[in-house]
């Protein structure tokens, strides 16, 4: 199963538009906050992909919840942006929250830098901005996530 993750676009919804169109096959997307109120239109424009949304600290309030637990594949992931728990300084925190809430995928936004760490039997994975980067290309992520098999996360370039 793939899931496209992207974060971050600050309204900036004609990127996500294009991130959509540029994965035809893939019907799951994942956005870990700051999109300004942008999903909404873009879940209107394509009403037969499956967008999960979580809120960030530039997201006002939007109805997306803090955040989402979800199990594709037999994998459980654990969706934030990454503010609340202070991922801009360090990820134990949010390494403490996975392993509390028996996640074995982490994903996060917030930083604007994409980030592939794996600790302790829990992936910690941030797509960077796709949008506005800290440094670089805008980026988002395309995760593979296969029962009984490893989990693959790769960058792409907006």
């Amino acid at each position: 199963m793939q899931i496209i993750v992207l974060s971050d676009n600050h309204g900036r919804s004609s990127v996500v538009e294009r991130i959509v169109d540029a994965h035809p096959g893939c019907d799951t997307y994942l956005h870990l906050g700051d999109s300004q109120g942008g999903m909404d239109h873009i879940q209107e424009l394509y009403p037969n992909k499956t967008f999960y949304c979580v809120r960030g600290n530039c997201d006002g309030s939007c109805d997306y919840p803090d955040e989402l637990e979800l199990t594709f594949q037999g994998h459980h992931l654990l969706a934030v942006h990454g503010h609340q728990q202070g991922v801009k300084y360090s990820l134990s925190a949010l390494l403490a929250e996975g392993r509390r809430r028996g996640a074995d995928i982490c994903l996060f936004g917030h930083t604007h830098q994409p980030c592939q760490q794996y600790q302790d039997g829990i992936y910690l994975l941030n797509p960077g901005s796709c949008a506005r980067p800290a440094q670089g290309r805008p980026t988002y992520g395309v995760l593979d996530i296969r029962r009984d098999q490893g989990v693959l996360f790769s960058l792409a370039e907006v």
